[in-house]
């Protein structure tokens, strides 16, 4: 009996670490780049080409990452080297984007609704005081590097993958009050009459730091409108983000038409930044 109970302990030990934790928070800045990737006008075009796309975009997202109410605008700037001839379909793309938005903290996890988790009750409250209130700003930069293939297979089928590198920076009032709950002791005030308490464990997990990196992998598929896209094309892309375990990895699905005369406009949805619109212009020389 004596050596049953002793094999139990670890065990038990093992499902506190694993259900005992504070609430997840994410950077903003840990999501896919928001521009898409754009691609020729024409179907039969084979000549090397740079292309520059400057895009500009609205996101924004309800009730998730226990945030809510996340509103930003911002742009990116993007630069492409296609390959002529027979590596045509080749090309390779960097691509800079940044936002400033703002957004208000929650608890959208499921724990949030057990009376029983201390962890959780004690974000609950401190999402009462008047801090827990208030609305808070965020900045993020984001750089990416990519090498892809995009096929035209026929007059009027686009098919394509890519892969690479992205990298994000951030920082804002957003930050700083995360890494402020994620310290050993926390300082909070609470109740009417302002009172401050200090805690001795973490309020949330801070699951990103202000800055991070990791790699990033696109498919698209798309049709042209016309003969050999005269009347432009539409494309679905799908981007995923591998930062950090695979319960953070983050992903995009966009939905863009493009225009023979450069420009273009999409939405997108995925992860953290759940809805963006965007639209653009591409110059090509």
């Amino acid at each position: 009996m004596t050596k049953r109970l002793l094999a139990l302990i670890p065990l038990s030990l093992m499902a506190v670490a694993l259900t005992a934790c504070q609430p997840r928070m994410r950077s903003m800045g840990a999501v896919v780049e928001p521009a898409p990737i754009v691609h020729r006008t024409s179907a039969d075009g084979n000549n090397s080409e740079m292309q520059v796309d400057v895009t500009g975009f609205y996101a924004g997202s309800n009730e998730t990452e226990n945030v809510d109410n996340v509103r930003a605008l911002g742009g990116t700037a993007s630069f492409t080297y296609r390959l002529g001839g027979k590596a045509s379909f080749l090309f390779f793309n960097a691509s800079m984007a940044g936002y400033y938005g703002k957004l208000n903290f929650a608890c959208t996890e499921e724990d949030c609704e057990d009376p029983d988790d201390s962890y959780y009750n004690n974000y609950k409250k401190w999402l009462l005081s008047k801090d827990g209130r208030e609305r808070y700003d965020f900045v993020n930069i984001q750089e990416r590097l990519l090498i892809g293939m995009d096929f035209n297979l026929g007059r009027y089928v686009i098919l394509g993958i890519a892969a690479g590198a992205q990298a994000f920076q951030g920082g804002g009032e957003y930050d700083d009050m995360r890494e402020n709950l994620a310290r050993d002791t926390v300082d909070v005030v609470w109740g009417s009459d302002d009172s401050h308490v200090t805690l001795s464990s973490p309020l949330v997990r801070n699951a990103d730091e202000r800055y991070g990196y990791g790699a990033l992998a696109s498919a698209w598929v798309g049709t042209r409108f016309g003969d050999q896209g005269q009347y432009g094309n539409l494309t679905l892309e799908l981007s995923m983000y591998f930062t950090g375990f695979i319960s953070m990895w983050t992903n995009s699905w966009k939905f863009t038409y493009a225009h023979p005369s450069g420009f273009y406009g999409g939405v997108a949805w995925g992860s953290i930044l759940n809805y963006t619109i965007y639209a653009g212009k591409s110059f090509v020389f």
